[in-house]
């Protein structure tokens, strides 16, 4: 067995033992929350990927030194936006809504937000790691940087409904992994290292019996962002972040949810992933 299987089983194993023993022990001490359904159910959920996989990262750079900074750069993402993720979610004020909401509420009116702090802080360590990725480079530096900080937020968006944006995030890891096949990169290994543990929270979060959170989908759009920033040319990268701007242009205009349930081509494929 590769030192790379026996990484990503064992993630995914432990990740399984996380979860059920969070899914029993949160409703216990309160850290629950009401879904669109009146349902009670377990919240912040993507506590189990920030647990887990840093460890399968730390793992991978001990058993393979050669890759060590590639594995501290993908550690420092999952637990930085993990933890702004959770943040938002333990202190979060839910009547500000959306970016202009948060920044408007921080900078005309004093009042800092999580949703501030989660934003500011995502950009700063976005900015960071793309300067890891790109020290020489200061245009590739800059879009891989917009292009992990618009990712995180996007699955924020998105993670309106169960399986919505976990969904998403599975499908384009596919993408990424087919396209990172037929490269050099490493990163198609930390998006695998990644897959297991997301496929079973999937699994929970489609059925509405966890609410994965901005923990986890604060962490699941960075892990987006930076593995494209890792494999795609610059160019995609570029039209990424347009439509990325362009999807958050729209948020702040409308409600991503009601516009999904207004397309029947939408709401069809929505349906497909999780219950309604």
């Amino acid at each position: 067995m590769s030192v790379s299987l026996y990484i990503n089983l064992t993630a995914a194993l432990l990740s399984a033992i996380v979860m059920l023993a969070l899914y029993r022990i949160m409703p216990r001490i309160g850290w629950v929350e009401t879904n669109f359904q009146g349902k009670t159910i377990p919240r912040s959920f993507g506590l189990v990927i920030l647990i887990i996989c840093p460890i399968a990262f730390a793992i991978r750079a001990y058993y393979d030194p050669v890759k060590c900074v590639h594995c501290v750069s993908w550690i420092i993402l999952l637990a930085g936006y993990g933890l702004l993720g959770l943040l938002d979610d333990s202190f979060g004020d839910k009547n500000v809504k959306g970016l202009r909401g948060h920044f408007r509420s921080t900078l005309l009116h004093g009042q800092i937000t999580t949703g501030f702090v989660k934003a500011a802080g995502g950009a700063g360590l976005a900015l960071w790691i793309a300067h890891a990725l790109s020290p020489r480079d200061t245009l590739n530096m800059l879009i891989a940087a917009i292009l992990i900080a618009l990712s995180a937020n996007a699955l924020n968006l998105l993670d309106l409904r169960p399986g919505r944006a976990l969904s998403v995030y599975l499908i384009f890891s596919c993408c990424l992994l087919l396209w990172g096949s037929f490269s050099r990169h490493q990163a198609p290994q930390s998006l695998v290292t990644l897959f297991l543990p997301a496929s079973l929270l999937f699994y929970l979060d489609r059925k509405g019996l966890v609410m994965m959170g901005d923990t986890g989908s604060n962490l699941f759009g960075a892990a987006l962002g930076l593995a494209s920033a890792e494999i795609l040319p610059v160019y995609v990268q570029f039209i990424i972040v347009l439509l990325l701007l362009g999807l958050h242009i729209l948020a702040e205009r409308i409600s991503l949810s009601r516009l999904i349930e207004q397309v029947p081509l939408l709401r069809s494929l929505d349906g497909y992933t999780g219950i309604r």
